[in-house]
């Protein structure tokens, strides 16, 4: 008599009817029901290969096979159990928070094993009918499709749906909002002075993030040399506050010159904090920021967000992302002529072809602008009056 098999066991046999190799795996009984999930292979060794992704998944402790699981339910063991210790805890604090807000709200209701494509399509036109940007949504989409990526792997879905849903194109509102030159002048003018003059010069001049200008020590930057050294970033984190961490990719990670403004304002801010530790006394807290409170303490990233509104209203300019001091330095170096891959080393992509497809719209402008220029000087050619030739 055939052992039965335990539960999380599987089994493989040829069907002559189509040719398939079929598996399945025992998952035990729910109210008397016995229960199994079935997979297909067109030979022995890829369903074999899925047997065990499904065993994988039941030894995890998911119920793979139960139609009634949503998306929502799936998401949520996903991003408890398999996500944590594959990104940062930032980054995984990130990815939940849009599974919460922009993810699960839409297609959370769906079952998982009948999620499509469409539905996907409709989540990201809901959210963009919301006013979230292109990238916000390329975010949605690529959280969602690393988590069905998993499922589609360990054989919880048929196929991964999100793959077929084409990315939201990044448009010119991901830049538009940068600083022309005038633009720029006005800020620095406003706030020439400020507790926060320095910052926003270092954020200009070199295009650093928010996290990773307030998480500068002054270890990381050489006066004398004129160099600057990001290799640490500042965020507040749900449920942790502010929290010291690592960029993001190894490319963050960067040694960049000082232009000689910048220098300036430094050595003028590094006065003013030492002015504000006599006067501070017991209270100052020395942690080697830059950056900080009256007391010592690293920025809060959303006071720092505040006072650059602040400056921003004050130069005329109205609300600004801060962000868009990153976009306004690359734009800048861009219509200064500085080579595209330099304009990515400096502010620290991941790969060069991030910088070109964020900025190809500004390159664009500018590449109509050498085009307008030779037309004018081809045209002066044509109207200039012709000479003799000048005899043999």
């Amino acid at each position: 008599m055939a052992k039965r098999r335990g539960h999380g066991e599987g089994g493989v046999y040829h069907r002559a009817s189509d040719g398939l190799w079929v598996g399945s795996v025992e998952l035990g009984y729910d109210g008397g029901k016995r229960r199994r999930k079935t997979v297909y292979g067109k030979t022995r060794a890829e369903a074999l290969r899925k047997v065990k992704e499904v065993q994988r998944t039941v030894d995890a402790g998911f119920t793979v096979s139960d139609e009634r699981t949503t998306v929502a339910q799936y998401l949520n063991w996903w991003a408890t159990t398999v996500l944590p210790g594959t990104v940062k805890d930032t980054t995984a604090d990130g990815y939940r928070w849009i599974i919460d807000h922009y993810i699960t709200p839409h297609i959370g209701r769906h079952k998982l094993t009948k999620l499509r494509a469409e539905h996907v399509q409709s989540m990201l036109a809901a959210l963009e009918s919301k006013g979230l940007s292109a990238r916000t949504r390329r975010q949605a989409r690529t959280v969602l499709g690393r988590a069905i990526r998993h499922a589609d792997k360990w054989g919880m879905v048929p196929r991964n749906v999100v793959a077929l849903v084409d990315a939201p194109a990044i448009g010119d509102s991901e830049t538009g909002d940068a600083l022309t030159i005038t633009e720029a002048e006005a800020l620095i003018r406003a706030s020439t002075g400020d507790s926060i003059e320095a910052l926003v010069r270092v954020a200009l001049g070199l295009g650093i993030r928010r996290g990773e200008a307030l998480g500068l020590m002054w270890s990381d930057i050489d006066m004398e040399h004129g160099q600057l050294t990001i290799q640490r970033t500042l965020k507040r984190r749900t449920g942790h506050g502010l929290v010291v961490d690592t960029p993001k990719t190894k490319k963050a990670i960067r040694t960049l010159p000082l232009p000689t403004v910048c220098v300036d304002a430094l050595r003028d801010h590094k006065a003013r904090q030492g002015e504000a530790r006599e006067h501070a006394g017991r209270s100052w807290q020395e942690m080697g920021f830059v950056f900080t409170t009256p007391i010592g303490t690293p920025v809060d990233p959303r006071n720092l967000t505040r006072e650059y509104h602040r400056l921003t209203k004050l130069a005329g300019l109205g609300p600004r992302r801060f962000h868009a001091l990153r976009h306004s330095a690359a734009t800048i170096m861009l219509a200064q002529k500085v080579p595209l891959e330099v304009i990515s080393s400096v502010l620290g992509h991941a790969g060069y072809a991030i910088t070109a497809d964020i900025y190809a719209k500004v390159g664009l402008v500018l590449q109509q602008e050498a085009v307008d220029a030779m037309d004018r000087a081809i045209q002066g050619m044509l109207s200039a009056p012709c000479q003799d030739p000048v005899p043999g």
